[in-house]
C-alpha cells in the first residue's frame, strides 16, 4: 500500500501514473490518504517499495510497504445467513428486544421450524462460504 499522500493535491490519476511508471497496477483502490495497491508481480511491487518509498510527493514524504493479510473470516453456519437475513425485520417488529433476544427467537422459533425445502437454500449459502473459506486459506498459505 502506499500511504501519507496528500489527497487534496495529489488525484487518483496522479497517484497511479506515478506508481505504474515504476511497476504494472492490476487494481488500486484510494481511501484517504492511503492506496491500496495490486501489482502484476511481486518483482513489480518490490520494484516500486524500492524505487517511492520515503520519496516526497507534493510535498509529502509518501511510504510504500506490503500489506500483511489477515487470515481468512471463518465459513458461516446455515443459521448465520437466516439471522444476518431476517435481524433487520425482527428488530423492527420488536424495537425494545436486545440482539441475544433477537437471535434466540430467530434460531429457536423460527429457523429450527424451517422445512427441508426451505432449509436448502442456506445450506447452499453455506456450502459455498465452506469453498470460498477453502479458496482463501489456500491463498493466504502459500
Amino acid at each position: 500500500f502506499v500511504a501519507n499522500f496528500s489527497p487534496r493535491h495529489t488525484s487518483d490519476d496522479d497517484l497511479k501514473e506515478l506508481i505504474q511508471r515504476h511497476g504494472n497496477i492490476c487494481h488500486m483502490v484510494v481511501k484517504k490518504n492511503i492506496a491500496f495497491v495490486t501489482f502484476t508481480s511481486i518483482a513489480e511491487a518490490e520494484n516500486v517499495r524500492g524505487t517511492l518509498d520515503g520519496t516526497s510527493l507534493d510535498g509529502h514524504c509518501i511510504s510504500v510497504s506490503f500489506a500483511v493479510g489477515q487470515r481468512p473470516a471463518e465459513s458461516k453456519y446455515p443459521i448465520q445467513f437466516y439471522k444476518e437475513e431476517h435481524r433487520e425485520a425482527m428488530k423492527t417488529q420488536n424495537p425494545g428486544w436486545s440482539a441475544l433476544q433477537i437471535d434466540a427467537s430467530l434460531q429457536g422459533q423460527y429457523f429450527c421450524r424451517l422445512t427441508d425445502e426451505e432449509r436448502a437454500r442456506y445450506d447452499k449459502l453455506s456450502d459455498e462460504d465452506d469453498g470460498r473459506f477453502d479458496r482463501e486459506m489456500a491463498s493466504w498459505e502459500s
